[in-house]
């Protein structure tokens, strides 16, 4: 695998989706099955969590790893990059603020 983008996602149901979904496309079409995208919900109490489950059905490239408890920002992301086996692991934020 060359690449991981790890999204750390709190309450997030509202601006996750569209970030998602264009991550997905482009990654697809630029380095088909050479990628994942690894979304990372962090003690969600909102639709997050079945929002991305629901998109990453049938989708080999996107990984959920859900935190029960609350780890905050850094340690969903932190988290997030410990479980990639990539060549390169970057981040971006579930309204694609950051990346």
């Amino acid at each position: 695998m060359k690449l991981s983008i790890v999204i750390p996602a709190y309450n997030e149901e509202l601006r996750i989706m569209p970030v998602l979904d264009d991550y997905y496309k482009f990654f697809e079409k630029m380095m088909p099955g050479d990628y994942q995208i690894v979304v990372v919900p962090n003690n969600c109490n909102d639709r997050t969590m079945d929002l991305v489950s629901n998109f990453a059905e049938n989708k080999n490239s996107i990984r959920i790893i859900e935190i029960k408890g609350y780890v905050g920002k850094g340690g969903a992301v932190m988290h997030g990059f410990t479980n990639c086996a990539s060549n390169y692991i970057g981040f971006t934020d579930a309204d694609g603020s950051t990346g």
